[in-house]
């Protein structure tokens, strides 16, 4: 991913370059350079780390269901993967559904995302750009966990080949089963403070769940607590499946 980056960011410097963009980024004209040529204040190159939930969802299947309780060999496992679970669907389902799932504070899967983080901080701060700047870390993947996931193969976690990634730094959809508390508990696992470039967490709700005065509350407490355990960002949708599929027709 740096080799790629960095080789874009050469070929544009050389290319099409953005004189007006530079006009407008603070030092810049003082300078005389343009912003692909290392001319802005800061110059940092972000990477995102997409899927972060189905990663941290594979290494705890892996880890109780191959290793722990030895149910599955890691050569089938492997097998089944590149075929895409295809006639082994009683073993895509016993990995989707007998190991824990990140989202719903478990301790063994909440310690595999963090350390997915931690190892991904480190890597990606390894490397520097030809603009004279470093790359840093993001989680900002929400326009990027179907496309990411559409080029990807199966995983140990269950899902299938080509589908979409978790599309936040929270559970994989639908795997957060105990509720929104303990999603907010698993999150704030994770120090945020080297994603520099932000995050997307998102959380869902119908709107009866927060049709009353007491349900919105609640959800005022929930977002509160979860800035105080150390959230950066959050996203809130209350939205229902008909007035989707109305928009969709629309």
């Amino acid at each position: 991913m740096a080799a790629s980056e960095n080789s874009h960011d050469v070929a544009q410097a050389e290319v099409t370059p953005f004189p007006f963009l530079s006009s407008l980024v603070s030092d810049c004209v003082k300078k005389g350079m343009d912003i692909t040529e290392g001319g802005a204040r800061y110059n940092f190159t972000e990477v995102q780390g997409v899927g972060i939930a189905n990663t941290a969802d594979s290494l705890a299947a892996i880890s109780k269901l191959v290793f722990q309780e030895r149910r599955v060999s890691l050569g089938l496992l492997i097998a089944a993967m590149i075929e895409n679970f295809e006639e082994h669907e009683s073993l895509r389902q016993m990995m989707l559904n007998d190991a824990p799932k990140y989202g719903n504070n478990e301790p063994l899967v909440d310690e595999m995302a963090r350390e997915v983080v931690h190892n991904f901080y480190e890597e990606v701060e390894k490397y520097s750009n030809p603009r004279g700047g470093r790359f840093l870390p993001g989680l900002l993947v929400w326009t990027l966990a179907e496309g990411f996931g559409s080029v990807t193969g199966a995983t140990p976690d269950g899902r299938k080949n080509g589908e979409v990634f978790s599309d936040s730094i929270g559970a994989a959809q639908g795997r957060d089963v105990k509720g929104p508390t303990a999603l907010v508990k698993s999150v704030t696992q994770i120090d945020y403070t080297p994603a520099v470039g932000g995050l997307s967490f998102n959380m869902k709700f119908t709107p009866t769940v927060l049709s009353t005065d007491d349900s919105l509350h609640k959800l005022q407490s929930l977002i509160h607590t979860y800035f105080q355990l150390g959230g950066m960002q959050i996203q809130i949708n209350v939205v229902d499946k008909e007035t989707l599929l109305e928009a969709q027709h629309s």
